[in-house]
């Protein structure tokens, strides 16, 4: 993906903005922050044990639960924003975050309008030194049959052009974070019934 890069000033504005969430919720303490180790990402999965990225159309429609981590970040966070789009053969339902508060919707398009993504804030700072759950999607899969590969995309909050978090205590704008994908029918599996046929060739 491409660096963005942007001047003093917007990061200053981006991290204001940001952090209107975490001004709400925020409370007082004395926690530290260590450095970043590595560059972070959020990546979104069909099952977190163990992370799954990969997903085949059932054999008839049926409700499924994606869910959103990020990884790599190294710190203590208090708020977040990014947005997911989603293929036409997953519809959207809802969502769930153990967030305090919640500007937005993850999803893109929420029953056919625009919308530009979520802001999450937390009344408690989480651990990032693990890979920390953001959020879980509640979808209704429209297939019954695998045909081309569709992509399930982590995106950037459409108003500011980043997946960014706000770092506790210094609540300093984490943007250089990269957003990963899944992938539903990465190719066509092969039945069980033809196995036979197969070794007999």
């Amino acid at each position: 993906m491409k660096a963005r890069f942007r001047t003093d000033i917007d990061l200053m504005n981006h991290t204001t903005r940001l952090c209107v969430a975490c001004a709400l919720v925020v409370f007082a303490g004395g926690l530290a922050s260590p450095a970043l180790a590595q560059v972070p990402y959020v990546a979104i999965y069909f099952d977190d044990d163990p992370f799954t990225t990969r997903a085949w159309c059932p054999s008839e429609p049926a409700l499924d639960t994606l869910t959103v981590y990020v990884h790599g970040l190294n710190t203590l966070i208090i708020a977040a924003e990014f947005s997911i789009e989603l293929p036409p053969e997953l519809a959207y339902i809802e969502s769930f975050s153990s967030a305090t508060l919640a500007l937005g919707d993850p999803v893109l398009a929420v029953g056919g309008a625009w919308a530009p993504g979520v802001s999450y804030g937390w009344s408690r700072p989480q651990e990032a030194f693990e890979p920390l759950l953001l959020t879980s999607l509640v979808v209704y899969w429209m297939c019954d049959r695998c045909g081309s590969a569709s992509l399930v995309w982590v995106k950037p909050h459409q108003m500011t052009g980043y997946i960014s978090f706000a770092s506790w205590p210094d609540l300093q704008a984490i943007t250089y974070v990269y957003g990963f994908y899944a992938v539903i029918c990465p190719f066509t599996p092969v039945e069980t019934s033809s196995w036979g046929a197969i070794k007999a060739l």
